[in-house]
Formats: C-alpha cells, structure tokens, sequence
C-alpha cells in the first residue's frame, strides 16, 4: 500500500479550503490547511508536500512573499498560486520565482484536478 500524496491548501476563506479539501481526499490526497502565510511556512517546516494550493491575496503576508519563503525551504515545491483579483505584477512575480502555475477563482474542478497530475509531479505539456 502506498502512502497518500500530501497537498497543502492555503487559503483564509475556510470555506474555499475545506471545499478543496474534501475534493482532493476522495481522490486520494491527504490534504493539510492552512489560513495564512505564516502557517504556510510552518507547516512546510514540519512535512514535504506533493503540491501546494496558495491564495495570493491573504491577510498579512501575501501568497507570493510566501512563495518565494516556501522555495528557500523546499526550491523543489510544486506551488500554485490561485486568486480571483487582477494582480498581474504579483502573478508574473510568482511564476518568474518559481510558482507552478496559476489558477483563477472561480475555478472548475476538472482545471484544479489537471493541476494536481499524477501525484503531484511537473505538467510535462
């Protein structure tokens, strides 16, 4: 029996991380929360992820600072950066640092899924 992937959603609408949540566990992934940047960082110190969900606009440090903290920790995260504001300039920052791409709220599922892959390994397209 292998173990589940691990992903991380970050997010400070709870409601948008535990929906995220409950989605990727009935495909297999065992899925941590976390509502900030701080507790993004916490909880990369703690554990390896297959793959990171992150909300760039989130109360106190923003999901590309955190980003570009989780990379200096882990350079081989598989981040992705989700939002629903124009924010371009932190978009284009996060992908030039690294982030693994980008989603845009609100999302389809089938788009968030085809973000995940086959356990969380580089999209090859």
């Amino acid at each position: 029996m292998t173990d589940p992937r691990k992903m991380l959603i970050v997010d400070d609408d709870p409601d948008m991380a535990e929906s995220i949540a409950d989605l990727v566990e009935i495909r297999g992934y065992e899925a941590d929360l976390a509502s900030s940047g701080a507790e993004a960082i916490a909880k990369f110190q703690e554990r390896d992820y297959d793959i990171a969900f992150m909300d760039v606009r989130m109360p106190g440090m923003n999901g590309v600072e955190c980003l570009l903290e989780i990379l200096k920790l882990k350079p081989d995260a598989k981040v992705v950066m989700m939002t629903a504001y124009s924010v371009e300039q932190l978009l284009r920052t996060a992908l030039n640092n690294g982030a693994a791409g980008v989603l845009y709220k609100p999302f389809e599922m089938a788009e968030f899924l085809a973000l995940c892959g086959n356990g969380g390994g580089a999209d090859t397209s």
